[in-house]
């Protein structure tokens, strides 16, 4: 996302930046995108507790932009097929994640409570989601994080899309660390998982073999 004219435009190019090309833009500011394939990209607005954000699916080959999801708080991260996505919404104090199936047909609320952009898909298995979940959520989320003002102590987790089970993979107190998870990334085999550490800006890189035996 760039800035044009007080808001943004998405554009879609070759790694090296080269044939770039427009395929969505907004008067607004504010935007997170996904872009799960070559031919597909979603778009939502940053999420306020309590404030009705929206998320769209673009078809990047025509343009084409349809409204997927509507919500107070709103957050989404989908899956490679672009069909299965974590969302989230929250209110002031409340906070719910599920997980969306079917093309947004079924929404099916999870155990546990964080926001869709501290979720990562295995790229490897398009129904394993694994998620950094706040042990406290602050009263002011997500509002104050993005701000910078509060932070979260994170406990990673396995999710099984299909079931919506939830597995607790790493715990890491358990090296006397606190982390507050963004921005995670993983591996095309779907074996490790990149994350700063919204506190210290840190780079950390979470190792899943190491613990998901144990689960």
């Amino acid at each position: 996302l760039a800035p044009e004219r007080g808001g943004v435009v998405a554009l879609i190019a070759n790694p090296d930046g080269s044939n770039a090309k427009r395929v969505w833009s907004s008067t607004l500011q504010g935007w997170n995108i996904s872009l799960p394939s070559t031919t597909t990209a979603f778009v939502s607005q940053h999420a306020a507790a309590g404030i009705e954000g929206s998320a769209y699916r673009i078809n990047t080959t025509d343009g084409n932009t349809t409204l997927v999801f509507r919500g107070p708080g709103l957050g989404i991260t989908p899956n490679s097929s672009g069909n299965t996505m974590v969302v989230s919404t929250a209110q002031v104090g409340s906070l719910q994640t599920s997980i969306s199936t079917g093309m947004y047909a079924t929404t099916s609320p999870l155990t546990i409570k964080t926001l869709a952009e501290k979720c990562v898909w295995s790229p490897a298995d398009a129904d394993k989601v694994y998620c950094a979940v706040p042990g406290t959520i602050p009263q002011t989320y997500p509002d104050s994080w993005y701000r910078g003002e509060a932070h979260t102590a994170d406990v990673w987790w396995s999710v099984d899309a299909r079931t919506g089970s939830a597995k607790q993979l790493f715990n890491p107190s358990e090296l006397n660390v606190t982390l507050d998870v963004m921005n995670p990334f993983m591996n095309a085999a779907g074996t490790h998982i990149a994350f700063l550490d919204a506190r210290t800006l840190t780079q950390w890189v979470l190792r899943i073999s190491d613990y998901e035996k144990d689960n």
